[in-house]
C-alpha cells in the first residue's frame, strides 16, 4: 500500500512523496514521517544613494513583526557590505 501526504500544517512543506507500507492481517503497521519546516531568507545589499558601485559598511535594518510591531532582530551590514538571515516561524 502506499500513503500520500495531502495537507500539513502552514509551517511545513508538503511531502508529497508516495510513502510506501506494508498491511498485514491482525497487526498494526506504523510509519513515521517526517516534515520540513518552511523557512525564508533576507539578504540586504545596502548601497550609496548616488554611487550604486559604493557599498555600506555598517548600516543597521530592525526586522519588526508585523502582528506586533515589536524588533525580532537586527541586522547590521558587514565588510562585504551584506547582511543575510534565516527565519524559521518559530
Amino acid at each position: 500500500m502506499g500513503l500520500r501526504e495531502i495537507s500539513t500544517s502552514e509551517w511545513y512543506l508538503l511531502d508529497t512523496e508516495e510513502k510506501r507500507i506494508e498491511i498485514e492481517w491482525d497487526k498494526t503497521s506504523t510509519i513515521t514521517i517526517d516534515n520540513d519546516v518552511k523557512t525564508s531568507q533576507i539578504e540586504i545589499i545596502k548601497n550609496d544613494a548616488d554611487y550604486s558601485n559604493i557599498k555600506l559598511e555598517g548600516v543597521k535594518f530592525d526586522i519588526i513583526e508585523k502582528e506586533s510591531n515589536k524588533v525580532v532582530d537586527t541586522l547590521i551590514t558587514d565588510k562585504n557590505r551584506l547582511c543575510q538571515v534565516y527565519f524559521t516561524p518559530y
